[in-house]
């Protein structure tokens, strides 16, 4: 599984950074303006890196040790649409709140 760790460490460069810009921006937002919205996005933002750190890091670690099979990659597929969920209803939020 050499090349899931090459993925892995890349996917990382790129995908680490933003996690920590968005929840950094959210950290402020809360701060200067502690309204209902900017509250639900810090929630769903902690759950976003509850989700990565909690469920796909471990899956990732197995698939890198080489302990991969269809279970572990369907639950790799089927777990991703709550984080697709979350990322989703954090723009829609950050849409409407900044948009007006």
């Amino acid at each position: 599984m050499r090349w899931h760790k090459k993925y892995i460490n890349r996917i990382a460069i790129v995908v680490m950074p933003l996690m920590i810009g968005q929840l950094s921006l959210v950290i402020v937002q809360v701060f200067r303006d502690l309204t209902f919205l900017n509250i639900i996005s810090l929630v769903l933002v902690m759950m976003t890196w509850g989700s990565t750190f909690l469920q796909f890091v471990p899956i990732h670690n197995d698939i890198s040790f080489g302990i991969v099979d269809r279970n572990s990659l369907h639950k790799l597929t089927y777990k991703n649409w709550l984080r697709t969920i979350l990322w989703t209803a954090i723009f829609i939020i950050s849409f409407f709140q900044y948009s007006s």
